[in-house]
């Protein structure tokens, strides 16, 4: 698992994907149900609306060809998307500090910054977790 690479694309998709299994954690959700992630339809309407679909799509791909994702095609598109216990793992020890340091590393990332809405839901999310 050391020897992943990931475009800044994949790592933001990554990033953003852990922070939703994480929070769903965080209000119990059980490990399962919390790794589910929905559709690249899905992650589009609630996680990314400045991306398409089909960009989601590929970039789940290329996760899951990194082993962080389990991916289920469908309709042309990432249909079922979940977080492995390999991608769990792998931002752990990327984040050791959890979700805090998930949300500062990901408030600095300059595409966050370009949009209003993302950067204030961020900001907001630190403050919830610092609080």
């Amino acid at each position: 698992m050391n020897d992943i690479k990931l475009s800044k694309d994949s790592d933001r998709l990554i990033c953003i994907l852990y922070k939703e299994y994480m929070q769903k954690r965080k209000s119990g959700t059980d490990k399962f149900m919390a790794s589910i992630l929905g559709s690249a339809i899905k992650i589009k309407e609630n996680l990314m609306p400045d991306e398409s679909v089909e960009d989601i799509s590929q970039t789940c791909w290329a996760l899951h060809d990194e082993g962080l994702l389990n991916v289920c095609p469908g309709d042309n598109i990432a249909y079922e998307v979940a977080i492995t216990e390999d991608g769990v793992i792998y931002m752990e020890n990327r984040f050791p500090k959890g979700l805090k340091q998930l949300l500062e590393y990901m408030k600095s990332l300059s595409y966050f910054i370009a949009e209003k809405a993302v950067k204030g839901a961020v900001e907001a999310a630190v403050r919830s977790v610092i609080s």
